[in-house]
Parts: C-alpha cells; structure tokens; sequence
C-alpha cells in the first residue's frame, strides 16, 4: 500500500518551490509524464528549480521541504511535480509612452524656439543625461523624434499639445524676462562705473537734453505750510489745457534742479469754487498720481479680464489634458488586465495537461501547485499595475505641479499691475469728499476725463 504525499502549504511571498522527491523512487512512468518523472525513471535525481524570476530564499525552502517530504512521506509515489511554468511578458511602459518632459522638448525645440533639426537629436541625448529618469528613450533617432511629433501635433493629443504649448511659451518667456534682466543691471552696473569715472566731469549738451524734465509741485496749505511732490513734465502738460498752460509758463530753472509750480488756494483762478477747497495738498496729491496713471481703472478692470481669462484657459486645458492622460492610463490597465484573463486560461490549460498525465491521487498537490502560480503571476501583475498607477500618477503630479508654476508666474506677474492699479485708485478715490473736489478740480482744469474718472 501507498500514501499520498503530504504537500505542505507554503507562503505565496516565501515558499515557491516545487514539491520536493522522496528518498525511494519505485513509482512507474507514464508515457504522459514530465520531464522530471522522466529523469527519475532514469535512476537520476531530479533537481527542484525555483521559479526562473528568482524568489529570495529558494534555496532554503527547497532544502525544508526536501526535509519535509523525507520526514512525512512514507513510501515513494513515483511521481515528481514541477513548478509550473508562469509567462508575464514585461510591459515597455516607459519606451512606448512619452513623458511630460520628453513631449515638451519636442514642443520647445519644434514649435516655440523653431530649433534646426540637425541639432534636436544632439540636445535630446544631452537632455537626457542629466533626467534619466524622465527622457527613458534609449538614443531616439531624428525620424522617431518627427514621428512623435506627429502624434503629439495630432486632433487626439491636441489637449496636451495645447497645454504643453502653453507652459513651453510662458517657460521661455519666463526664461527671456530674466535674461532681460541680467542684461539690463549688467548695463546699469556698468553705467554707474562710467559715472564713477567720469565723476565731476560735464556732460555733454546732447546728453542733458536727454535727460527727462521734471517739475516740483508745490501746494500752499491754508495756514501757509507747502507740500512738495516732484513729477514729470510731460505728465503735467498732458494732463489739461491750463495745467500745460501753468507748466510752459514757468521760467527757466537753473541746471541740475527742476521748474516749480506753485498751486495756492487763494489764487483768482480758484475763486470760483473756493468754498469747496479743491486746492489742498490731499486732493493735489491725487490729481498728480491720477494724471501719472490716467488709465488705471481701465489697466485694472483689463487686467482683471485677464487673470480671469488665464485661469478658465488654464483650468480647460489641465481638465482635457488630465483627462487624457487617463485615458492613456486605463488604456495600459485593461491590457495588463486582458493578459491576466489570457494567461489564466493558459496555466489552467497547462496545468490540466500535465494533471492528465499523473494519477488522479496528487490532484491536491497540482491545485496546491496552480494556486503556487497564480499567486506567483498576479504578484507581477499588480506589480505592473502599480507601476503602471504610480507612472501614471507621477505624469499627473508634474502637470498639475508645471501648470501650477505657470499659474504663480502669471498670477503674480497680473497681480502686480493690478495692485498698483488698485493702489492708486484706493489713493484717489477712497474719500468720497475728496473725490467730489478732485472732480470740481478736473472742471476747473477743463479736464472732463478727471470728472468722468471720479463719477465711474
């Protein structure tokens, strides 16, 4: 009589060894059976063979259950079971997909900076050595750079197209205002050097003629105390017909100091609305800065509509990107997901083929030995599909994270202009009184663009 061999159940993370060989081997041999069975036939040991991915430890959870089987097994079934063979296809995730880094160079090299062909495979190679980890393409040939262009440039990526256009665009203006910058205190820094140098010399008449006029505003209070603020000329005679009148009447200053103009209340030209005292330093003060920005309500109320406009351009695109690089995503799943039924089908297949050759007795150990396989191949596939989620996930992040860059540039940049747009309509207009005077100023200054200012 025989027994039918103990197979003890082992851990799916650990324990993947095939079912170790008795010490006495006096089974009969199918002419159905595996290679194994075949090579006990023969008087030879079969070796057991972890799977061939490599499972940390094989080794030794061979040897325990080699000492198991010896232990436990009484008599010699005859019969030798393999592991079974599990076939995952890796998926090449990151040579077939472009990433967000690869796809804007494409789009800097090839749309924006209009770059030389012959240059773009070279700058790509350069690129990538510095970003492995994001240019995965291993030395892309100019015709495959093109042939992804054509994909990107296509109506079923235009979402990305359009939003990578757009962060490439403001990167590289971002990019042209600070070299514009360096430049511009690189000239400074050297325009002060040569003033240094030439410190106590006299300029040149072409050069003063240059220089920007200014005029010094100066307001005499009721009680006599004058207020001072210095403006420019030109600011001052665009103004209105009797303040350019005022400004081309004063005499000539001496050189190196600016023209005054002296607003006094108890002149006879604000006779006619003294009582409302539009002649104070306060109302003055907001003329000056109203005349330097005449258009600050209309520059803020655009500058509103754009921040307005850039946010919905920006959200829509994010949006249809986003969406985009989903459906990419779940395009990837479901073919990991159809491999998964496919391979199914095909270890139990396989699986039947070699139970149909042994005896009907070990059928516990071949279902040990299929659930030892599928636990095997669904650890790699959600393995991949992790890989896949996390991949997918990072693409995600980094456009979120480049639009949220390109929005904190903008912002801040539209922000600006309309803080100190509203700053100096909270300097002219936040005192109903005054703005009243400011008004009855503009009338007398026949400037009716002051009085439609304080009545909007």
């Amino acid at each position: 009589k025989t027994k039918d061999p103990k197979v003890p159940v082992s851990n799916p993370k650990d324990r993947r060894g095939s079912v170790s060989s008795p010490k006495d081997r006096r089974g009969s041999v199918s002419s159905g059976s595996s290679p194994s069975v075949a090579k006990e036939a023969e008087g030879q040991t079969p070796s057991v063979q972890p799977f061939k991915g490599g499972v940390p430890g094989a080794e030794s959870v061979v040897e325990e259950l080699e000492e198991v089987g010896e232990e436990e097994v009484e008599e010699d079934t005859g019969l030798q079971i393999g592991e079974l063979l599990v076939a995952f296809l890796p998926l090449n995730l990151r040579t077939e997909e472009w990433s967000v880094e690869e796809d804007q160079f494409l789009v800097r090299h090839m749309v924006v900076k209009k770059t030389p062909l012959r240059q773009i495979e070279t700058l790509y190679y350069k690129t990538a050595k510095g970003s492995p980890e994001t240019y995965t393409k291993d030395k892309p040939t100019l015709d495959e750079l093109r042939s992804r262009f054509e994909v990107l440039s296509s109506e079923e990526m235009a979402a990305r197209f359009a939003l990578l256009n757009l962060l490439v665009v403001a990167q590289c203006e971002k990019e042209e205002e600070e070299k514009k910058r360096e430049e511009e205190e690189a000239e400074r820094e050297a325009k002060e050097e040569l003033e240094k140098a030439n410190k106590g010399k006299a300029k040149p008449e072409e050069e003063a003629a240059a220089e920007e006029e200014e005029v010094e505003v100066v307001v005499v209070e009721r009680d006599g105390r004058e207020r001072r603020r210095i403006v420019k000329k030109l600011t001052l005679l665009e103004a209105s017909v009797p303040l350019r009148r005022m400004v081309s009447a004063l005499p000539t200053p001496k050189p190196g100091t600016p023209q005054t103009l002296v607003l006094d209340p108890n002149a006879p030209q604000f006779d006619s609305e003294r009582d409302f005292k539009p002649v104070q330093w306060a109302t003055v003060d907001r003329l000056l800065t109203l005349c330097e920005m005449p258009d600050c309500l209309d520059r803020a109320a655009e500058c509103e509509d754009e921040l307005r406009e850039v946010h919905q351009q920006v959200r829509r695109v994010t949006e249809d990107s986003v969406r985009e690089v989903e459906g990419r995503r779940d395009t990837w799943l479901g073919e990991i997901r159809r491999r998964a039924v496919r391979e199914e089908a095909g270890l139990r297949q396989r699986n039947e083929a070699d139970f149909e050759a042994h005896v009907r007795h070990i059928r516990e150990a071949y279902d040990q030995r299929l659930a030892d396989g599928m636990r095997i191949y669904y650890d790699r596939a959600q393995a991949a599909e992790d890989d896949i989620t996390l991949f997918f996930a990072s693409e995600k992040q980094r456009i979120q994270e480049l639009v949220g860059e390109h929005s904190a540039h903008n912002n801040a940049r539209v922000q600006e202009k309309l803080d100190k747009y509203n700053k100096a309509i909270e300097q002219v207009f936040s005192e109903a009184p005054h703005t009243m005077k400011l008004a009855i100023l503009g009338d007398l200054l026949e400037a009716p663009w002051i009085n439609d200012a304080c009545l909007s």
